[in-house]
């Protein structure tokens, strides 16, 4: 009977190290996993941040391509307004050009007259 229990006492410490071995491997692959899944969580969380940033980046694009078309709207208004002033500066010198010819012509008239009364 000593003999039975001293190998039953023997078969229960074998099982007892390999409960205790397979926790330890059950440990380290429970950490494994852990890490795995931080790693993942990690992963996520960075495509989350790519994403914001990239919609964020887009958002910005979006009010500068806006500005830029804004800007050259403004530009061509500036540029229509630049050429009616171009066009009505060369109507008003036209203007002045026959104000002057008129007033020579008048003041050649006026010298006539006086020559003529003289």
């Amino acid at each position: 009977e000593a003999v039975a229990l001293e190998a039953e006492c023997r078969r229960l410490a074998e099982r007892a190290e390999s409960l205790k071995r397979q926790a330890e491997s059950d440990k380290v692959e429970l950490e494994e996993l852990q890490k795995r899944g931080e790693a993942k969580l990690l992963e996520s969380r960075a495509k989350s941040n790519d994403a914001s940033r990239a919609n964020e980046k887009r958002r910005r694009v979006e009010v500068e391509y806006k500005q830029a078309r804004e800007l050259e709207r403004q530009l061509a208004e500036l540029r229509g307004e630049r050429l009616k002033a171009a066009e009505r500066c060369e109507t008003l010198q036209g203007e002045w050009e026959a104000l002057a010819e008129e007033a020579a012509s008048a003041k050649q008239s006026r010298e006539e007259e006086r020559q003529a009364l003289e």
